[in-house]
């Protein structure tokens, strides 16, 4: 699934866009990717024992999305959408949910 994910996505594809977003644990990575209007947000777990909860604070400025409100996003892992927003709790658990991979659509984006 990872790999198809890859495939799909040309963000996901180079280097040269990662951005590290911060996060209040230092057991979560928070980073984007982006590239010909692919906008790819990654949360990651790194602690295997423990489930985390987070907060992820996204720069939204520097991408030209809106600050004052919420985007629609869906995680390409799970296939569920909802609207994030540059704030962001995340939940992940080492067993089930070590990862969300957040497309965010181009008609999301100004």
């Amino acid at each position: 699934m990872l790999n198809q994910i890859r495939r799909d996505h040309p963000a996901l594809q180079d280097l040269r866009s990662l951005r590290f977003h911060s996060t209040s644990d230092d057991a979560v990575i928070a980073f984007l990717k982006e590239d010909q209007g692919d906008l790819i947000l990654v949360t990651c777990l790194l602690d295997p024992f423990r489930e985390r909860t987070t907060s992820v604070t996204w720069d939204l400025e520097s991408l030209g999305l809106p600050t004052d409100r919420g985007f629609m996003a869906r995680d390409l892992i799970s296939g569920n959408s909802w609207t994030w927003h540059r704030e962001q709790y995340i939940r992940l658990l080492p067993w089930e949910a070590v990862a969300h991979i957040v497309h965010v659509p181009k008609g999301a984006q100004p």
